[in-house]
């Protein structure tokens, strides 16, 4: 009966002590191994060796949510846009096209002037004179134009030359330049108005003892249009 009892006592207590040991092995394992969630990931545990943050709650999932702490919020500001400054335009100045310049043209066109001329061919050169050469007609599209002939005068030869411009010219000089610069001009009509005679009768030019091609100078100082010019030989 002795020994009956204490075999049961020790019964008894081996099985406290097994029990016990056994609630100390559970806690431990779960210590250091956490539950794993079917819902996917850790059931709130922080990693090993990264203990959690303080003030964050676990979320579902295992996701801990940071929760700002107060005085650690940065207001974001606004985004500025950048400036764009208007692109200016060059102004283009308009491209003037110079006035062209004084051009012949056929001696057809002087058909309106030629009984003008004519005219002043009996009146003004010499008796027995006749045409050099053929009608010179030039177009003067604005006041200032001028334009350069040359022409052969023979030698001991006398020279009238007359012009006459069509309307819209109000202004017409003949002249015969000199061949020396700056100097004034060997001979030049005396008239005014939309006619000129340079070497009127009885005082024809009169050629030198050298035959040779002379510059014969057509001046529209006023008005525009054309002007016919005709050189009488005697």
């Amino acid at each position: 009966m002795h020994g009956r009892v204490t075999c049961l006592g020790a019964t008894i207590l081996g099985s406290a002590m097994l029990f016990a040991c056994g609630g100390s092995n559970e806690q431990s394992t779960n210590a250091a191994y956490p539950m794993y969630s079917q819902q996917g990931g850790n059931a709130g545990y922080a990693q090993p060796g990264q203990p959690g943050q303080p003030g964050q709650q676990p979320q579902p999932g295992g996701y801990v949510q940071p929760q700002t702490q107060p005085g650690g919020y940065t207001q974001p500001q606004p985004l500025t846009q950048p400036q764009v400054q208007p692109q200016v335009q060059p102004q283009v100045q308009p491209q003037v096209q110079p006035a062209a310049g004084v051009q012949e043209v056929d001696a057809s066109m002087a058909a309106p002037v030629q009984p003008i001329l004519q005219q002043l061919g009996k009146t003004q050169a010499p008796a027995g004179a006749r045409p050099l050469g053929n009608l010179i007609v030039a177009n003067f599209p604005a006041p200032g134009g001028s334009l350069s002939k040359q022409i052969q005068f023979t030698a001991n030869k006398c020279y009238t030359i007359v012009a006459a411009g069509a309307p819209g010219v109000t202004e017409v000089n003949i002249k015969i330049p000199s061949l020396v610069p700056f100097m004034a001009p060997v001979a030049e009509d005396k008239s005014t108005g939309s006619q000129a005679v340079l070497g009127a009768n009885p005082h024809c030019y009169m050629q030198p003892l050298v035959s040779a091609a002379v510059n014969v100078v057509i001046e529209v100082p006023q008005g525009q249009g054309l002007v016919a010019v005709q050189v009488y030989e005697k």
